[in-house]
């Protein structure tokens, strides 16, 4: 048989507080409030007892305002270092962006609240062309690695000829003045209007086998050509013979040819000659060939995957100046007008795209001779740029960094200021209001603290001798002592 066993054991306790009576069930537990605080007995039937000091904790509450304000400096503190850790990063991120050796590393890696922006700024300003200056570096570095710089320089020789005759072809109609031209095709028709005038007049109908047309007026000068050929300076005379028949002239065909002489001799004609020479001196006269030529490279370069910004214009100029070619060389009136604006204008883009090719097409031709050097310098260009458009791309975050980097210093600074300034100051005056209130009247606020708490009375020993600064205080119950096994007696501390 097996007994259970015994319960745990338990207690009603009952006991007197500030003259009011109280009860309290114990459990077995260690440490049952209120007796937690019962540390002194004073009376001759208890065997056991505890002998140790019971200390007493006393602030003023004056002094007590030094602590709480104390810890609200400290709090603020604490958030604002709480702010500066978020604001600085542990690592640089925009740091691996970017390569060593480059003017905007250096910059990136000291990337601070001492950074300048406008530094920064002035290096993320490119022009407009600088993606196309990457490409064309990256080509020249391939260029120079792979040894293929005779095919580049060969096609930039190409590309400098076909703009250099593309200039020149605009270059050329830029020269064509439209007035001018117009004005000689006016007077071109004013001295063969006078001249058919004088033909009627000369010639009339029934002399002829036709109308005195532009036909007729060939044949006459045709005739007067072989004349000429033959060295008849004063033919037709009398007793002369045909010079196409030999048969003799009879008084009217000596008549006759007497009057296409006069015909061909007169002024008007003479005015009609200088006319026409005067309407192709004004015309615009190109060399077809080189118009072809700067007319397919034009369209070429509209037509391709990326096209050249001045191209269509240049194409258009050039459709023109064909058209004014054909018809100044037929003294016709012009269809459109304009063609000498709009030359200017393309060969004026076209300028600097040429002077652009030449310079590549030197440097390339330089670039042969110097490769090893030009690599590392085409690189290192190209390392700058790439840079340099990684800073612009980023800008927006270099410039948030450099905020938070700024505003985290300033916290930093401030929360210097209040360690040096409000923190010092507070403990300052902690030390002077602690040696005024305790040392001099600590009795009179102990005592008016006791009343407040409706504490048990004690008395105040204050340890030290005369002339000595008192560093501890003690206190004494007025009716109640401790007492030790061996019956010594003890004050309060």
């Amino acid at each position: 048989m097996r007994l259970d066993s015994p319960p745990p054991p338990s207690a009603k306790i009952a006991y007197r507080l500030s003259g009011s009576s109280l009860s309290i069930q114990w459990s077995n537990e260690v440490g049952l409030a209120p007796f937690t605080r019962i540390s002194v007995f004073d009376a001759g039937a208890v065997s056991l007892h505890v002998d140790n000091d019971l200390g007493y904790v006393y602030t003023p509450a004056e002094l007590a305002l030094f602590a709480q304000v104390a810890a609200g400096i400290q709090g603020v503190q604490q958030r604002i270092a709480a702010e500066v850790a978020s604001l600085s990063p542990e690592t640089n991120q925009l740091l691996s962006k970017f390569t060593r050796g480059t003017r905007v590393y250096p910059l990136i890696e000291t990337l601070g609240s001492a950074t300048d922006l406008a530094e920064i700024d002035a290096m993320a300003v490119l022009p407009e062309d600088a993606e196309a200056d990457r490409e064309r570096l990256e080509s020249e570095i391939a260029a120079l690695r792979s040894n293929i710089l005779d095919a580049l320089a060969a096609n930039a020789h190409e590309t400098e000829r076909h703009l250099t005759r593309l200039h020149s072809v605009l270059n050329s109609v830029t020269s064509f003045d439209e007035d001018a031209y117009e004005a000689a095709r006016a007077a071109l028709e004013t001295a063969e209007t006078r001249r058919v005038e004088a033909r009627e007049q000369l010639f009339s109908p029934d002399e002829l086998p036709g109308p005195p047309d532009e036909n007729w007026q060939e044949f006459v000068v045709a005739g007067d050509s072989y004349r000429q050929h033959l060295g008849q300076e004063h033919y037709p005379r009398d007793g002369d013979a045909c010079l196409y028949c030999l048969q003799a002239l009879s008084p009217a065909a000596l008549n006759l040819l007497t009057r296409y002489r006069t015909f061909l001799d007169e002024t008007l004609v003479q005015q009609v000659t200088e006319a026409k020479a005067a309407v192709e001196r004004a015309g615009l006269i190109l060399e077809v060939t080189e118009l072809t030529r700067a007319s397919e490279f034009a369209t070429e370069q509209r037509d391709a995957g990326s096209p050249a910004t001045w191209a269509s214009a240049a194409v258009d100029a050039l459709d023109l100046a064909r058209i004014t070619v054909n018809e100044t060389r037929q003294a016709k009136a012009l269809s459109e007008n304009g063609i000498a604006v709009k030359a200017t204008t393309s060969a004026a883009a076209v300028a600097p795209i040429l002077a652009a090719a030449s310079a590549t097409a030197k440097q390339l031709v330089d670039d042969r001779a110097n490769a090893a050097t030009v690599l590392a310098e085409k690189q290192k260009e190209l390392a700058e740029l790439t840079a340099r458009l990684e800073l612009k791309r980023n800008l927006a975050v270099v410039r948030d960094y450099i905020r938070r980097a700024k505003r985290a210093e300033q916290l930093s600074k401030l929360s210097r200021v209040i360690s040096n300034g409000a923190a010092k100051q507070l403990t300052t005056q902690s030390k002077l209001a602690s040696e005024d209130l305790v040392n001099r009247n600590f009795e009179t606020l102990f005592h008016e603290e006791c009343e407040r708490l409706r504490a048990p009375q004690v008395a105040l020993r204050f340890q030290g001798g005369v002339g000595r600064p008192n560093a501890r205080k003690s206190l004494r119950p007025t009716s109640r002592r401790r007492c030790s096994p061996k019956g010594n007696k003890r004050s309060l501390p």
